[in-house]
């Protein structure tokens, strides 16, 4: 039992270090001056999504994939397209 305990309080921890990562960075990042940045930023979560799915795997964060399909420079708008396909590959969009 307390070793239960202990694996479901890593994995609080490690998901509220997670979303504190996603909420001081990521969220900030897409939307950066730099082209490279947000393109990183965007391959960045389109990983937590496939790693992390039952954290990450909602609408509050898939946005930020679905928003860079419109951003201007092309890179960022591959990286969005490639998150999306890996997704796809993964068989996240039946879930």
């Amino acid at each position: 039992r307390s070793s239960l305990r202990a694996k479901k309080e890593i994995r609080a921890h490690v998901e509220e270090t997670l979303s504190s990562f996603f909420n001081s960075i990521a969220v900030h990042r897409h939307r950066d001056t730099s082209p490279e940045i947000r393109t990183k930023s965007i391959a960045s979560i389109g990983q937590l999504v496939l790693q992390y799915k039952s954290k990450f795997l909602e609408n509050s964060y898939l946005k930020y994939i679905g928003w860079a399909l419109y951003d201007k420079h092309q890179d960022v708008r591959g990286a969005a397209l490639t998150a999306i396909g890996q997704m796809y590959e993964d068989g996240l969009a039946n879930e």
